[in-house]
């Protein structure tokens, strides 16, 4: 169970794609493409790295919960205030909406 200041975001990982983006909705969860290879943990860094910066997080706050291995994850998205939960959960909620 997540704790107030944090968001659990599943997510649907296409590696080795053109760029980095987020490109939809894939069942339940957001797609997300990352240009990095899924080989040594990279596409994992770069869905990190790229995840923070979109949302406007540091590095540390965006972690994989599960799915380390898998297309298939959970993101751990650590606010520092209500606030900043509030607006990641808006920009969230457009891909749903779209």
């Amino acid at each position: 169970m997540p704790d107030n200041n944090e968001i659990l975001l599943k997510v649907h990982v296409s590696p080795n794609s053109g760029r980095n983006e987020i490109s939809g909705i894939h069942g339940d969860a957001i797609n997300v493409r990352i240009s990095a290879p899924a080989v040594d943990g990279k596409a994992n860094s770069a869905l990190t790295d790229f995840v923070s910066e979109y949302f406007g997080l540091k590095k540390k706050q965006t972690q994989i919960k599960s799915g380390e291995k898998s297309r298939n994850k959970t993101l751990r998205l650590l606010c520092t205030d209500e606030k900043q939960k509030e607006k990641i959960a808006s920009a969230i909620e457009v891909f749903y909406n779209k």
